[in-house]
């Protein structure tokens, strides 16, 4: 496979898990979809750059978005509302205390996806081959990771003077 395919095919693979999770969200498509997908692409994009390996770097991007739509979706059935940045703050405590926040996931999804990612970790390093990646592609794959990081964190620069609508819906 050439090495634009095996890049390409690493892209495309944490699209739909990244889909799931906004489809869980009830997100609708706006103009803000590209600043939505923004770090889940920065994550891909600075795994790549540190592993080589594009389809393990979308994997673990993709399992990202698997265990926030799961958490969400559980957050959303037990308590009726979403996964909000805050919650980002307490999930140590999933580990330090498993037994107040597991009991929401039904143990075949905890037990398969543990399982399954493992697997497929394995899998993946035992199988792909790292692609040949320079100091300077290496630099720039992480520049542009942090272009996007950047843009996730002042996401107002993008109005161009435009006001927000206060909605979550249209903003």
């Amino acid at each position: 496979m050439s090495t634009a395919l095996h890049l390409l095919a690493g892209a495309l693979l944490p699209l739909p898990a990244w889909a799931w999770l906004r489809h869980g969200a009830r997100a609708r498509a706006s103009a803000w979809i590209l600043l939505d997908v923004a770090p889940v692409a920065a994550l891909f994009l600075a795994l790549v750059a540190m592993a080589g390996r594009p389809v393990l770097a979308g994997g673990l991007a993709g399992g990202v978005c698997v265990f926030l739509a799961v958490a969400d979706r559980a957050k959303r059935a037990t308590l009726a509302e979403p996964l909000a940045f805050t919650d980002g703050g307490l999930l140590w405590q999933v580990a330090a205390h498993p037994r107040f926040y597991l009991p929401f996931v039904p143990k075949a999804v905890i037990v398969g996806g543990l399982g399954a990612g493992a697997a497929a970790f394995v899998a993946v390093l035992a199988i792909e081959p790292a692609v040949p990646l320079g100091v300077a592609a290496r630099a720039a794959l992480l520049a542009a990771a942090g272009a996007l990081v950047a843009m996730v964190l002042r996401p107002l620069a993008l109005l161009r003077g435009e006001a927000l609508a206060r909605d979550p819906a249209r903003d």
